[in-house]
């Protein structure tokens, strides 16, 4: 191979790279279908746990204290707490890469694309919000009303992905639009109003490390060390302050930079010139061999350089998010008993208003949000979809799961209430999932109902001709 057909290689690899960079969807999605999968066996697992013979033991193994003693200091909490508030901090990180990816290069970075899944999003989240509040109001379930606000991305797109071509692409695109945006709401809903008492010592000293971070990523100067160890601070104190750490996780992704150190043009130049310094080198002597492997890693550490620290955690990290993560949190979460009183536990206000919510409330706010914006003109439909289409993703767009379970903890110290509203979860989002699923089925790609077939007919030979 010559050194232009090389130079070629490379300007087409890093194009190729670039695009993947520029189209999230195509990177999310099939990651999203095993996410979602491994989500939903992990979830039946911890039900079927929650509900055997070895369920004290299950429990007893989340409520396990794990932590170190340095001095006087001590840091000791149960490994559900770990989770929830440890491991569900990275979690938010990663959310807030993908959020801060989408708006630079991704669906949220055209003004003209983002205004419908903004009002998307906010309708689809105020208006399960108003019919929780309006059934609970006045009871001691009324801290539960973030519960059906959220979309989980990934369960919605793992459904998504397996529907396959029965799904439009312009659908999954605008699912992944709204569903971060709907996330971002789901984060300010926790940081605003899932908080205890507050210690304002500890949260300045939060918010002081955040901003260093951002004096760091300002003046240029990032160090991944330095970077860890801002996040793992900003984490600590915001946990002993009182407001939620999750939150610390997801302002830590804003400092992280998403430009890259070499551009497409000097790139190109530089490796021409070094693979030019390469086939110089016969590599017959020892010297030869040890210059041209000197080259080799020169050029690899400049196509390192072609990719933002933003997409190397990204790709880094959202396989942990969605491969140990995410399950870890449904296994230590969604362990139900279900019992006799199950079914009367549907009643409940606390577990009827997140069904009720989630499977009417949900949809209700996403189809009325697009079709007003389509009809007073503030935005467009997406391009090939139907009506119908619409529908269907609002109804599967009421499968919370994640993030519901996730605000259900944080609402509910009372082991009975957070009960309920588990069950309300649960239920709802399993409706929710099969609702979508059979609406999409049955309205196919071109999202119309399949014409029933006509009587049959008879020619004039009388051979039976059927519609």
């Amino acid at each position: 191979m010559n050194i232009n057909k090389k130079s070629n290689a490379i300007k087409n690899g890093f194009s190729s790279g670039l695009a993947k960079l520029l189209t999230p969807f195509q990177h999310f999605v099939n990651l999203e279908v095993l996410s979602g999968i491994l989500l939903l066996s992990c979830s039946v697992v911890a039900l079927i746990l929650a509900n055997s013979s070895y369920s004290e033991s299950f429990e007893h193994f989340w409520n396990t204290e794990i932590g170190f003693t340095v001095a006087n200091f001590h840091l000791h909490h149960t490994l559900h707490h770990w989770i929830n508030d440890g491991l569900m901090a990275v979690f938010f990180f990663v959310i807030g890469l993908e959020i801060k990816r989408e708006v630079l290069v991704g669906e949220l970075s055209n003004k003209g694309q983002v205004v419908l899944p903004v009002i998307t999003a906010v309708g689809g989240a105020a208006v399960p919000a108003l019919i929780y509040l309006s059934i609970n109001y006045a009871s001691h379930g009324f801290e539960g009303w973030g519960i059906p606000m959220a979309t989980d991305i990934a369960f919605v797109l793992g459904i998504i992905g397996m529907l396959g071509k029965r799904v439009p692409s312009s659908i999954r695109i605008f699912v992944i639009a709204f569903a971060i945006i709907d996330d971002l709401i789901a984060i300010l809903v926790i940081a605003f109003f899932y908080t205890s008492n507050i210690d304002f010592v500890s949260l300045f000293i939060g918010i002081g490390i955040l901003v260093i971070a951002f004096i760091i990523k300002k003046i240029g100067f990032f160090n991944s060390t330095l970077f860890l160890i801002l996040g793992i601070a900003s984490w600590f104190f915001f946990s002993e302050s009182g407001i939620h750490p999750t939150i610390a996780g997801v302002i830590m992704a804003l400092t992280v930079p998403a430009s890259r150190k070499i551009n497409k043009e000097d790139y190109t130049k530089k490796v021409s010139g070094l693979i030019s310094a390469y086939e110089r080198n016969e590599g017959n002597t020892v010297e030869e061999k040890e210059q041209q492997q000197v080259i080799i890693n020169e050029i690899e550490k400049t196509s390192e350089d072609t990719e933002s620290l933003l997409s190397k955690l990204l790709v880094s990290l959202h396989p942990v998010s969605s491969f140990i993560i995410m399950p870890l949190f449904a296994l230590s979460n969604a362990g139900v008993p279900i019992d006799s009183s199950f079914f009367k536990s549907l009643t409940n206000p606390i577990s009827f208003a997140i069904i009720l919510a989630l499977v009417l409330g949900k949809p209700l706010g996403i189809f009325l949000s697009v079709w007003a914006s389509v009809k007073l003109k503030i935005a467009a439909m997406p391009k090939g979809a139907h009506w119908n289409h619409i529908l269907a993703m609002a109804a599967l767009g009421g499968m919370g799961f994640t993030l519901s379970l996730f605000i259900s903890v944080l609402a509910f110290k009372d082991l009975e209430l957070l009960k309920f509203a588990k069950i309300g979860v649960l239920a709802g989002s399993l409706i929710s999932v099969i609702a979508g699923v059979i609406l999409f089925l049955a309205f196919g790609k071109n999202g119309h109902l399949p014409t029933p077939a006509g009587p049959p007919t008879e020619d004039p030979t009388g051979t039976i001709i059927s519609q």
